[in-house]
């Protein structure tokens, strides 16, 4: 089932429904050889692509996803065979946490310069309880946030949970389609008893990735 090329489709859907809530790739669309992604026209053939950590929630609309330019897309193109993060990822949600790190952020150099405060004379202000919690999810509690379409058969898809609960993957089936296709031509089951905690991913591998990657993987198939 692991076993992509750069114009293959995969989507996460909630078997209550059979909604698609989360796709890589389009339905109907044969690109040739990749997808065009953040304006990169080779961006899903022999790269690995990283859900940015802005992103809390699925997105069926592929277009939406992959923007005009590096900064409107909602995915960080890492190079082939690049498996960095795979198995951890950084979101803003839950709330609070931040799993991995996507790429180096730039040392301060000068600490900025703050203008004095000057106290108020105004009488205090009391103000009330506020509840911080994460946004509505929508229509889906998990998506895709890491797809490596490297050589030989270093493939792999990683699902992410931005919510504050764990979730059983019994409710949904990642589905496959391939050069074009208009229909879910394949389906794959999680093993019974899948979960993945707050913040937390669950990787599947084809079985023949590089023995190196193979801790990163939560399940390997196929």
């Amino acid at each position: 089932f692991i076993s992509h090329n750069g114009d293959d489709t995969y989507m996460l859907i909630r078997n209550s429904d059979d909604m698609i809530v989360d796709t890589f790739g389009m339905l109907g669309a044969d690109p040739g050889r990749a997808f065009t992604v953040c304006n990169d026209t080779s961006a899903t053939q022999d790269n690995t692509l990283i859900r940015k950590p802005s992103v809390y929630r699925g997105n069926p609309n592929w277009m939406a996803q992959t923007g005009s330019n590096a900064s409107d897309c909602e995915w960080v193109i890492q190079s082939s065979n690049d498996f960095t993060n795979g198995g951890v990822h950084a979101s803003v949600r839950p709330l609070g946490t931040v799993s991995a790190t996507i790429a180096p952020t730039p040392a301060v150099t000068s600490p900025p310069t703050m203008a004095p405060v000057v106290p108020s004379t105004a009488a205090p202000v009391t103000a009330a309880p506020v509840t911080v919690s994460p946004p509505n999810q929508g229509t889906t509690t998990l998506f895709i946030s890491e797809v490596m379409e490297g050589s030989s058969y270093n493939k792999a898809v990683e699902i992410y949970n931005p919510t504050n609960a764990g979730t059983f993957l019994s409710g949904f089936t990642l589905g496959k389609t391939v050069n074009g296709g208009t229909t879910v031509e394949y389906n794959f089951t999680f093993a019974a008893g899948a979960v993945i905690s707050p913040g937390g991913t669950y990787t599947v591998c084809s079985n023949r990735i590089a023995t190196s990657y193979q801790s990163q993987c939560t399940e390997l198939t196929s």
